[in-house]
């Protein structure tokens, strides 16, 4: 949260608390993708794969 805009903070910590508050896996890795897809960059996406963090690499 330290490098997300004060504009965006409620937004992203919403997203986040989505994905950690998950109570199965699959519901957990759709919130992720959400997740990536909403606030994640392109330049983001290239070194930080989704699949290295749900395991799906």
């Amino acid at each position: 949260m330290k490098f997300v805009p004060w504009t965006d903070k409620k937004a992203v910590a919403a997203d986040l608390k989505a994905i950690y508050a998950a109570d199965r896996l699959e519901i957990a890795q759709a919130n992720l993708e959400h997740f990536d897809k909403t606030w994640c960059k392109e330049s983001t996406r290239k070194w930080l794969p989704l699949g290295a963090i749900t395991g799906r690499a």
